[in-house]
Formats: structure tokens, sequence, C-alpha cells
């Protein structure tokens, strides 16, 4: 036998007891805790009176506020109308004033897009020249996350547009080679003010070399909730631009992305806005219109209330998307695939149906 005490040994004779009392309270719990389970399963909630109230306070909000009863097939713009009837009714009578006293513009602008990659653009452009005032390549990007400025100049598209008698205005993204890039407009909107003034003033310089009369800036998939830092940013830029006698321009997203401008204060501020009259489907939503009749001049009659009506230049997509099944996004195509593909399809018969009018 060992000399070492056995380590269960209890001389007193009460651990287990102790232990035997422990179990049964720990098997207790369990049966309760499987039993409320079952309950759970088979038993209708019942909500405790006071989110009952909280429940008849919801519904009495809904009736007061027409916004939380959207209807989801509802078009964006009936939406946004919706959510801001007050204020566009405000602004649509005031604008009647504003229209009389104004008096009557002749002044048009015709402006067409250009992009260096597609040959076809500079044939297009060559083509067409005499219908335009003014042409936007995409010549400018801001991007990284401390909002770097870069140019590519088109020097062949420069001579062209001097020749034929075109205002440069070329197009400010903030995309980059993997998407969008908000976070490069943000840092300048809330970094430090030097480094703003190096923005503006290396954007001076460079429409100066491209002898161009103003810039079109295009900044998608902004936060709202920085909406007075981009309308004070876009006052500065402005500012600027107007000192060397150059415009600025400013492209609007038509959707929830509208929610991210100040229409009211930038109009005072911005030349020109240029709505983005299309994708009203996407890339990534189901097949439909990219600009249905109903969509477009529910968003034209909307977007007239701010500013003056000639501030607005109607930016139409000539280009298309072919829905494939089994693909999660649609393909971007030209207006030329668009008819080379319908060509080889053969359709039966090609027409404008209502309501879209597509």
């Amino acid at each position: 036998m060992s000399s070492r005490p056995f380590v269960f040994l209890d001389p007193s004779g009460k651990r287990w007891p102790r232990l035997r009392l422990l179990g049964r309270v720990l098997g207790a719990l369990c049966v309760l805790g499987v039993g409320i389970f079952l309950y759970t399963l088979f038993c209708d909630p019942v909500l405790p009176g006071h989110l009952y109230d909280l429940k008849r306070q919801i519904r009495a909000e809904q009736h007061a506020n027409p916004i939380a009863q959207l209807n989801p097939s509802q078009s964006s713009w009936q939406k946004y109308y919706e959510t801001n009837r007050a204020k566009l009714d405000q602004l649509a009578a005031a604008q009647q004033k504003k229209r009389r006293a104004l008096g009557k513009n002749n002044e048009e602008v015709r402006a067409g897009f250009f992009v260096g990659w597609d040959e076809e653009s500079f044939r297009s452009l060559t083509q067409h020249a005499a219908q335009l005032t003014h042409v936007c390549p995409e010549a400018m990007k801001l991007t990284g996350v401390e909002g770097t400025l870069q140019a590519e100049p088109n020097e062949r598209l420069e001579r062209f547009a001097t020749i034929s008698g075109l205002k440069l205005v070329p197009v400010l993204s903030n995309l980059g080679d993997y998407g969008w890039e908000p976070e490069a407009v943000e840092y300048l909107a809330f970094g430090p003010a030097a480094h703003r003034a190096q923005f503006i003033q290396a954007l001076r310089d460079k429409l100066a070399q491209m002898a161009a009369a103003g810039v079109l800036i295009d900044w998608e998939q902004m936060d709202p909730a920085y909406k007075p830092q981009l309308t004070q940013l876009f006052s500065e830029i402005a500012t600027a631009l107007h000192a060397d006698g150059r415009e600025l321009w400013l492209t609007i997203p038509l959707g929830d992305e509208l929610a991210n401008y100040d229409l009211e204060a930038l109009s005072d501020v911005v030349d020109h806005f240029v709505a983005e009259f299309h994708d009203e489907n996407g890339d990534d939503d189901d097949p439909g219109p990219i600009a249905s009749q109903d969509w477009f001049e529910g968003w034209l009659n909307l977007i007239s209330a701010y500013g003056d009506p000639r501030q607005w230049i109607i930016d139409i997509g000539n280009y298309g998307y072919d829905w494939a099944a089994g693909q999660p996004k649609a393909q971007t195509v030209s207006f030329a695939d668009v008819m080379s593909r319908a060509r080889y399809a053969e359709p039966e018969d090609v027409a404008v149906d209502q309501p879209s009018f597509n």
C-alpha cells in the first residue's frame, strides 16, 4: 500500500452530497431550458403591452408621413418627389417668378463626350463637330486616399477642338482602376486647407494647359452626410475657375444619389448641371429600359425646380446593355454593337412600345 493520501479521499463525507445537489440543480436548469425552447417553437409569441403601444405609434407616423408608405413599384423620380414634395413645390413656385424676371436666353449648349481609347469616338466627333458647341473628354481623374489629380491630355483632340471652334470641358472623375473612389474626394473636403488649395491650383494649371473652357466634375458614390462639405468644396473650386474665366459643370446622377448634393445651394455656384438621363436599369439590375419615357419626363420636371432651367444640360446615353441568362451582370455595349447584335439575332419585328417608348 502507498503511504500517499488518496486524491479523492473525503474524511468529512460532505463532498458527495454537495456534488449530487449541484448535479440536480444543473439537471433542473437544463430541463427548464429545453421546455422554454419547445414553448417558443409551438406557441405564438405575444408582445408586451408597451410594444403594442409602440406599434400603434409607428402606424400613426406612417399615416402622418407619406415617405414611409412609398410603393416599392414606384419609379425613382416618384419616390424622390414624395420625399421632397413640399420643398419642390416651393421651389417650383419661386421658379415661375424667376423665369419671368430672367427673360429669354438663346445660348445653347450641345456637348458630346469623348474617350481617347476608342478610335470610333474621334471619328464620330469629326463627323458631328458642326452640330456641337462643346466636347467633354475623359481626361482627368482624382484618385487615391489623398486625392491625387491625374491628367491625360489628348493633343490631337485639343488641336481639332481649336480648329473646329469647340469649347473643351474635360471630365474630372473619381473613377479608379477598381471602381469609384469616394475617399479621394472626402480627403479633399475634410483634409488640410493647404492640400485643398494645392489641388485647386493644380486643376487651374491643367485646364490652362489644355486651353479648356472649364471642367465637368463627375464624382460618384459620395456619402450624403458630407453634403455641406461638398458644397463648400465646389464653391471654392468655382470661385477659382471663375477668376480665370472658366466654368464649373457638375454631373448629377438621377436616383438615390441625388440626395448627395445640395442643388438649391449649388445652383448659385455651378455654371451648369449635367443630369444623367440614363441607367434607369443598369448592368447589375434586371433587364429593363435605360431611360423609359415616364422616368425621363418625371425626372426632367423635378430637376427643373432647382436653379435656373438654363443651367441644366440633359445627358442622354447612347449605348446599351446585353443581359444574358445566368450572368450576374449585363455587358455594356456601344450603339454599333447593339445594332450588330440585333441584326445577328434576326428579330421578326422591332418596335417602340408603350409605356417605356424604348
